[in-house]
């Protein structure tokens, strides 16, 4: 009985760890120094959207401006050490990001993304 229970406890807590992470994602900008668009969706077989949760992290040498679908008051300039979080209503299953470096020589940015649905 003792066994049964231990084993439907990790089963659970499995569950519950795989559906927490299920749909994070992850894109990284290819070249930091280049204009960049990137479209990113929902999971396959995720449900209606109603939220989006989008953060960028990485160092930029330089300064580079992000939008999302346009709006520009996504993120102020970068530069340096980018760690940013954005979350919005949203109720698409698709966003386009728009990167656009300043005066970027070198770095690497992060985009982690979520379409909460």
């Amino acid at each position: 009985m003792k066994k049964i229970f231990s084993i439907t406890c990790l089963i659970a807590l499995l569950c519950l760890v795989g559906s927490c992470s299920i749909f994070d994602r992850t894109v990284q900008i290819k070249d930091v120094s280049k204009p960049e668009q990137i479209t990113i969706s929902k999971a396959p077989l995720q449900g209606n959207v109603y939220l989006i949760s989008i953060q960028v992290t990485g160092q930029l040498d330089g300064t580079a401006s992000l939008t999302i679908d346009g709006r520009t008051s996504v993120s102020d300039k970068m530069h340096n050490n980018v760690n940013f979080k954005w979350e919005n209503d949203w109720y698409s299953d698709v966003a386009v990001i728009q990167y656009q470096p300043i005066d970027v020589k070198s770095g690497k940015l992060t985009i982690s993304y979520r379409f909460f649905g």
